[in-house]
Parts: structure tokens; sequence; C-alpha cells
């Protein structure tokens, strides 16, 4: 009987401690999140910020929210659908990966597009490449 008794208080010892640790790990999510969102609005406040903020671990989203405007003149609030003009930000990765793939023998920096890229688009109709 005094078996049963202790398993039966270990189970309940064990179950609330179990109890209190998921409040605890929920309460510190909850704690990153408001960090995470005090960071990014104090920029956004001081105009020195404005986009998504989407912060992962795995496939799990732990913080997802959107500051400033998507367009000022207008005054129209970012959303997570917002639709951003990039320009040329992406050269700098489009270099990085062409000096990896040369770093990986896959590609030279002094071939011609037409080695690797066979055809294109031309006012919809798609041609070969010609080199000059």
């Amino acid at each position: 009987m005094a078996e049963i008794i202790g398993r039966s208080l270990y189970c309940a010892v064990m179950c609330r401690l179990l109890v209190l640790l998921s409040a605890a790990i929920s309460l510190s999510a909850q704690d990153l999140n408001s960090r995470f969102d005090q960071i990014a609005k104090t920029r956004a406040d001081a105009r020195q910020f404005m986009g998504n903020v989407l912060i992962a671990k795995g496939d799990l989203m732990l913080f997802e929210k959107s500051y400033g405007s998507a367009n000022l003149e207008w005054e129209v609030a970012n959303a997570a659908e917002s639709k951003f003009r990039i320009g040329s930000v992406t050269k700098q990765f489009t270099a990085a990966c062409i000096l990896l793939l040369e770093d990986r023998r896959k590609l030279k920096t002094d071939d011609l597009v037409s080695k690797h890229v066979r055809t294109r688009r031309l006012h919809g109709a798609i041609s070969p490449f010609t080199t000059c």
C-alpha cells in the first residue's frame, strides 16, 4: 500500500513539475516575443527600420510582426503581405553564389553565360544565346 501511495505522490509531483515547467517555457517565449517587439518597435518609432520581422527555429515560427509604413506618401502600414522593391540588393548574393560555384569548380568566372544557360526569352519567344 505504501508503495502505491509513493507512486501516486511521485506522479502528482511530476505532473505539477511538468505544468510549472511548461508555464516557465511559455513565459520565457512571451518574454522573448516582448523583447523582439521592443527592439524592432524602438527602431521603427525612430524611423530607422520599416519592414517585417520573422524569427523561426526549424518549422516553428517564434515571432512575426510588421513595422512602419509600406508607403510613406500614402501612409500605408506594412503587413505580412507587403511587397518590397528590393532593386539591386540581390546582386551581392548572386556574386557570392557565383564565387561559391567557382570555388566548387562548377564554373569559372571567365565562362560565357551561354555555356551555362542555353536559351533566353526574347519578346515571349525562346531563342538561343548568341555571343559577340
